[in-house]
């Protein structure tokens, strides 16, 4: 009754054919829901250029620069503490 008896080969070829026409689709969907460009990544400015950059918009003062920056340059596990400020402008008190 059927007598287009191809053989393994052709199934085999059929099976990849068939990964491949998926895995094409799967990438072009992928592909435009990205917004159909690739990722670009970003510029980041480094600890050091953003204390620069805070120093010359006025955001904190040579002082707060050279200690942060002292601390940039100790390394360590942890971010260095720096107080808060408060609204003046000082740094909080501990203690009475």
């Amino acid at each position: 009754m059927w007598h287009m008896d191809v053989g393994w080969g052709a199934w085999l070829v059929m099976t990849v054919g068939m990964v491949a026409f998926w895995g094409l689709v799967i990438g072009v969907v992928v592909y435009l829901m990205r917004g159909g460009r690739p990722e670009q990544q970003v510029a980041r400015a480094s600890a050091e250029e953003i204390l620069a950059e805070r120093l010359a918009r006025g955001e904190i003062d040579a002082a707060d620069y050279h200690e942060r920056m002292e601390a940039l340059g100790a390394g360590g596990d942890r971010p260095p503490a720096v107080a808060p400020r408060r609204d003046d402008g000082q740094t909080p008190r501990e203690g009475p």
